[in-house]
């Protein structure tokens, strides 16, 4: 046999070894590869899951739990049910209402002694409950929520506004009875900042509850669904001190807030914490 021949064959055959090894190798490696690479689907699932927890945090709704109208009997209700479940909640107090009772002071004594807790201004004498008169004299008003601040010793300026739905802060401005409008731009330039509801907890005469609390929960429900609370994801719910006097009405609301902290949706803040209170 020609030795140039041989020495030709016997380097081709090195050749194609060496071919098939590198192949061998490469394909091990892209097989290797492609097992650490997640899917399209894999990926498109962790995208997914991202999605989810972004939304669940953005769409977090906050719910300020406000009552009006103590101390009175049914306040020291209320403060049992909130020293139980530990959450904040903004209470209007009336001045006068005071020291309408040795009972009603230990309950404001007890108000003040609570974190949680934050007390605003709902006037002095409530108008004496004559509401048409009381928004004709918009400096009568400024001074009747004065002297409650000077009584509570408040060191805010919050106010809500006794028989009328009025918000006046720095985003909001709303008058559900419009011929009350000029006294509220009176006791907001005065540096009084107004906090109506969205939702309230209605009573009868009796001063007995007149919706469930499954009930209350769906309206919150269907607020928050329908986005018509003033503030997008902002809720803001008033009781009233006096229809938590009965055990059953009390329960009730033992029951409403524990379903609201069991919905992971929710949030509580005090009502300085809500937007354009404090600036």
């Amino acid at each position: 046999m020609d030795l140039d021949s041989e020495v030709g064959q016997t380097t081709s055959k090195i050749l194609q070894t060496a071919l098939l090894i590198f192949f061998i190798a490469s394909c091990r490696h892209l097989k290797d590869e492609n097992r650490k690479k997640p899917s399209l689907t894999e990926v498109s699932d962790e995208n997914a899951r991202i999605s989810v927890a972004t939304d669940s945090v953005a769409e977090k709704k906050t719910i300020y739990l406000t009552f009006d109208d103590g101390p009175n009997r049914g306040t020291g209700n209320v403060l049992a049910i909130v020293e139980e479940e530990q959450i904040p909640i903004s209470m209007f107090l009336i001045g006068v209402q005071l020291h309408g009772s040795p009972g009603q002071e230990a309950n404001y004594k007890r108000i003040l002694k609570n974190n949680l807790i934050e007390v605003a201004n709902h006037s002095y004498t409530h108008a004496h409950n004559h509401f048409d008169r009381f928004y004709t004299k918009p400096q009568e008003v400024i001074d009747d929520f004065a002297r409650c601040a000077d009584s509570l010793h408040l060191t805010n300026k919050i106010v809500r506004t006794p028989g009328r739905n009025i918000w006046r802060t720095s985003r909001l401005h709303f008058t559900d009875m419009k011929k009350s409008s000029a006294t509220a731009d009176s006791f907001y330039n005065a540096g009084f900042k107004a906090m109506g509801w969205d939702v309230e907890w209605p009573f009868n005469s009796h001063l007995s509850l007149t919706k469930t609390p499954e009930e209350i929960l769906q309206r919150i429900d269907s607020f928050f669904a329908k986005n018509i609370t003033r503030t997008p994801n902002q809720l803001v719910l008033l009781a009233h001190d006096q229809t938590f006097t009965d055990s059953t009405d009390a329960a009730s609301l033992h029951t409403l807030i524990k379903q609201l902290k069991a919905d992971g949706r929710y949030q509580f803040k005090l009502i300085s914490d809500y937007p354009g209170v404090k600036n």
